[in-house]
């Protein structure tokens, strides 16, 4: 295959100035996110519970992902407890 030209998209700079705005983007919209997930499980009967679960460094795909997922959450829930 011939290929003329490579595009590497979405690149941060290194002076960590698109980093910082790039989280800024995620956070808010996370947070407007869980917001919006709350109001609708505080609207709707039986309510559902909503598990925020921090940002791991793996994708939760497949027996290991699930694994690395399952063990934050047990770990979350035992921080809770004690």
């Amino acid at each position: 295959i011939k290929v003329r030209n490579i595009v590497a998209n979405q690149v941060l700079s290194d002076d960590g100035d698109d980093v910082n705005a790039f989280l800024g983007r995620v956070s808010k919209g996370q947070s407007l996110a869980i917001q919006d997930m709350c109001l609708f499980s505080s609207s709707s009967t039986p309510s559902a519970d909503i598990t925020i679960v921090p940002l791991i460094d793996t994708e939760p795909r497949g027996v290991f992902g699930l694994k690395a997922l399952s063990e934050e959450l047990l770990r979350e829930s035992i921080v809770e407890h004690q």
